[in-house]
């Protein structure tokens, strides 16, 4: 899989997709999470889960993780009137692997140089687990996405308690709660503990959050009911083309969930 994996930036094989996250107010779009997929000519559109393993154990990864900020820089310039419009930004994923490999945060500078890309609506979003063992270099190197006017999604958060020391050093925009975390809303009583623990430390940090992996009416009502900003899943909308983005921006098209949301 790796040789073809290499081979598939070239052969325009890779794909954006983007999902979006509703806000629990007004069913408004808030912001958008851009998503690799793979369109293998064998296997048809392959999930990260199914390949980015394979580029984490190698160099791999930091070309894909360029090309995706390549990407969504030159998706936001497209979108650059709609977004402004909607007052809403869009979230590129960063991995740990990538940190390590290479530098999201220069490949961000010179994407939106090439592509006029407005850095206002673009974040990039680390996860959750990665942020504590974050050392004093790559938080001061990720800081600088604060001069771009850019900032920092956490990703995939169960552990609140471990941001609170080098989450405020960095820009950050959002806390994502994890899927797990959703899932067990509202009768699991420790999920609920947790969900509300996230919530306060985002009131904490000035941040907005966002509930991930939502699926039914009574995860979007106990949300609400603790707080949670916005929510995005598949009771909403699954992740989605540019084009169809696009329609939900104009309004064009509504959340498939908007019975459970409204």
């Amino acid at each position: 899989m790796r040789e073809e994996l290499s081979e598939a930036i070239g052969r325009e094989q890779l794909r954006l997709y983007f999902q979006p996250a509703y806000s629990l107010a007004d069913a408004t779009i808030g912001s958008a999470e851009a998503l690799m997929r793979w369109d293998h000519p064998g296997h048809g559109i392959l999930s990260p889960s199914e390949f980015i393993a394979v580029a984490e154990r190698s160099d791999l990864i930091a070309e894909l993780g360029d090309w995706a900020i390549e990407q969504t820089c030159e998706q936001l310039a497209r979108w650059r009137t709609s977004l402004e419009q909607a007052e809403l930004y869009v979230s590129v994923n960063v991995s740990r692997a990538q940190l390590d490999h290479s530098d999201p945060v220069e490949s961000l500078r010179e994407a939106a140089r090439r592509t006029e890309a407005p850095l206002s609506r673009l974040a990039l979003e680390l996860p959750g687990a990665a942020v504590p063992d974050l050392s004093e270099e790559e938080i001061a190197h990720l800081s600088r996405l604060r001069e771009l006017g850019s900032a920092v999604v956490i990703d995939n958060v169960s552990d609140p308690e471990s941001l609170l020391e080098p989450a405020p050093l960095l820009p950050v925009r959002a806390l994502r709660l994890a899927g797990n975390i959703v899932s067990g809303l509202p009768e699991a009583e420790v999920c609920v503990t947790l969900a509300r623990e996230i919530l306060d430390v985002a009131a904490k940090l000035g941040v907005e959050t966002i509930a991930q992996g939502v699926e039914s009416p009574a995860q979007v009502q106990s949300l609400r009911e603790l707080g949670c900003d916005y929510a995005a899943g598949f009771l909403f909308a699954v992740p989605m083309p540019a084009a169809q983005v696009e329609d939900a921006l104009r309004g064009q098209v509504r959340p498939a969930g908007n019975g459970g949301a409204g």
